[in-house]
């Protein structure tokens, strides 16, 4: 998976019983086969029951059907305006069911069944529940345009989970690596001062860890809540994925 995250801020505008690949193997509307064709075949693949080691969740420690609901939405939002209003409204209501309805109890009960370590094991079902909340912000957020004041508790999600992922790593003397976008999304959003501390320290602790950028990250943050406090909060923060 190839993942690049872009910011542009415009001060002007306001067990294997568990199978949670099921969702997309089955996926019938027109916008979800347009995502499929979209997807390497091994993201995609019918009939995968375990998790091997060339499969997406061993690889990244995330979910298939979470990364595609991802994929999902940046497609959405990136063809708006080739859509009508109407079908446009219907795709964003019935894709906002599915992220905010995604089971990640289910998700995170199947990495538990992985043949790797505990530590690992608890590294990715706590790193996909972050991902899980950084994806209910960033789909809010660019899809409903809502207040970052209602996106907090997902906020606060966000940078608890990758705390726990720090916690583990340290317990079990692990190091591994982590995608950075749920902490500049989760970030980002970020209002109060505590929360977007927090979010530094876990930057920084995957600095120590040679992962350099980390530092782009954390200076990417520390200029968003720069702006947002010289306008007031007015400034408008368009949080793009390629």
């Amino acid at each position: 998976m190839q993942e690049a995250t872009n910011l542009l801020c415009d001060q002007h505008e306001g067990n294997n019983r568990h199978k949670p690949r099921e969702s997309v193997a089955s996926s019938s509307s027109p916008a979800e086969r347009d995502v499929e064709a979209d997807l390497p075949s091994f993201l995609i693949s019918e009939g995968v029951t375990e998790l091997k080691w060339w499969t997406l969740e061993l690889t990244y420690g995330l979910p298939t059907t979470l990364t595609s609901l991802l994929r999902k939405a940046t497609i959405l939002l990136r063809n708006d305006l080739h859509l009508d209003p109407s079908e446009l409204q219907s795709r964003i209501d019935q894709l906002e069911d599915e992220i905010l309805e995604y089971p990640i109890d289910v998700s995170v009960a199947w990495l538990g069944t992985a043949a790797v370590s505990q530590g690992n094991r608890l590294i990715m079902q706590h790193y996909s529940q972050a991902f899980h909340q950084a994806l209910i912000i960033f789909y809010c957020y660019k899809a409903r345009k809502m207040h970052r004041k209602h996106l907090q508790q997902y906020v606060q999600g966000v940078i608890y989970h990758l705390e726990r992922v720090a916690q583990v790593q340290g317990l079990f003397g692990l190091h591994t690596g982590s995608m950075l976008w749920p902490a500049f999304v989760g970030g980002s959003q970020a209002l109060e001062t505590d929360i977007q501390t927090r979010f530094l320290r876990w930057l920084d602790l995957l600095d120590r860890e040679g992962i350099w950028t980390s530092n782009l990250t954390k200076d990417a943050l520390v200029e968003i809540w720069s702006r947002d406090k010289v306008s007031g909060g007015a400034a408008s923060i368009h949080l793009v994925l390629t």
